[in-house]
């Protein structure tokens, strides 16, 4: 088996010219020199007159910079402080930690929203087809009650009707006993008159 030497400069590490890092913190080179100026004892990047190179451990303290000054509002002084009072390590995790969380804040932030939205819609919706329901049942027991209420004047009229059938029955009935006692009568006081007549 064939060894293979192996040397040191085969492990090339990666390194970005200043506007390479300038887009990748979407901002200018003039920018990523101020900053190198500003913190140049806080940062690793070799340079040769205007040229620069720097290391994923450089963008990742730049993002940090750039993140402290525009979202944290912090001073130069209190940027430098914060370095002073960071391990390098333990800054380089602490910042992923803190990119990351930005990071997934901005992704779930829009679902967040889809979901609430959503949510109130459902809730809305929700809401408007129980108040529907109730409407509906609430007519359909008026209707009802309307319909029992036609039904019972309707009974309550037939049996006016009928009693006032009945007694109007009862009236002629009742005149018609009379006109025949009536007419007995008379029947019976003229044969009594014949009778006397006879008798005379």
């Amino acid at each position: 088996m064939e060894n293979k030497s192996i040397n040191i400069s085969d492990f090339k590490i990666n390194t970005y010219k200043t506007k390479d890092v300038a887009k990748l913190l979407n901002t200018s080179t003039q920018t990523i020199r101020n900053y190198c100026l500003t913190f140049k004892d806080y940062l690793n990047s070799n340079h040769h007159c205007k040229y620069r190179n720097f290391t994923e451990d450089d963008i990742n303290k730049l993002k940090m910079i750039q993140y402290l000054s525009k979202e944290k509002h912090y001073t130069t002084q209190q940027i430098k402080q914060y370095f002073l009072d960071n391990d390098s390590s333990l800054f380089s995790n602490q910042k992923d930690l803190e990119f990351a969380a930005q990071a997934i804040s901005n992704l779930i932030k829009p679902e967040i929203e889809t979901i609430i939205r959503q949510s109130v819609s459902d809730i809305m919706q929700n809401n408007t087809n129980i108040i529907k329901s109730d409407i509906e049942k609430s007519s359909s027991l008026i209707n009802d009650n309307l319909s029992k209420i036609l039904n019972d004047k309707n009974s309550l009229f037939d049996s006016i009707t009928n009693t006032k059938e009945l007694v109007e029955q009862i009236q002629n009935n009742q005149s018609e006993y009379i006109s025949r006692k009536e007419r007995k009568k008379q029947k019976k006081q003229k044969w009594f008159k014949l009778f006397r007549f006879c008798e005379e």
